[in-house]
């Protein structure tokens, strides 16, 4: 029996995208009904967050409670932290900076038999390649809607539509820096 070699690690490769801090807030809550909960997410999100969700956890006295948590930049603390005082029963908000590796992002427009869907892109660097396509949720659902069929057919659709930007050379006059452009451009 021949054991295989240990093989030595790679050459280090730099890693797509970029790095960027953000801020974790979190804090228990054991009195608050769900439907203040989605209010408050409502509000979380146009205070500045970038994701919010809960967890169910165990508490101190054996009580159920709900851990909510706020992903967001640092510059959008103070609003994150005066809503969640103002908004739900808690007495103290935890604080974590943290580091993200994300990938650029980018949008384009591609055309299905059922209209213009919103894609975007990760890039490994601003200027390519591609590494990632996914269609935006809104634009998928609202096509669904008004043709009257499934949100993952519409999805299916603008996959095979989004395709060959994968293989296509990458020119950024032809995609737009933010979600909002595109949609301004219909």
């Amino acid at each position: 029996h021949r054991h295989s070699e240990p093989t030595s690690p790679k050459p280090s490769q730099t890693t797509p995208g970029h790095c960027e801090a953000l801020v974790e807030l979190q804090t228990q809550i054991d009195d608050l009904t769900p439907q203040a909960i989605g209010y408050l997410y409502d509000g979380l999100f146009q205070a500045g967050a970038l994701d919010v969700f809960t967890q169910a956890v165990s508490m101190k006295k054996n009580r159920l409670g709900t851990l909510l948590t706020v992903i967001c930049d640092p510059s959008h603390i103070d609003s994150c932290q005066s809503l969640l005082f103002s908004e739900t029963t808690t007495l103290g908000i935890r604080s974590t900076t943290q580091q993200r590796q994300t990938l650029y992002r980018t949008w384009k427009s591609v055309k299905t038999d059922y209209g213009f869907v919103q894609v975007k892109a990760g890039l490994a660097t601003p200027n390519g390649p591609i590494l990632n396509l996914q269609p935006e949720y809104e634009t998928c659902a609202q096509l669904a809607r008004d043709h009257g069929i499934s949100w993952k057919k519409i999805q299916w659709a603008a996959i095979a539509a989004a395709q060959p930007l994968y293989t296509a050379p990458y020119n950024p006059q032809h995609w737009k820096t933010t979600r909002s452009e595109l949609d301004n451009s219909f």
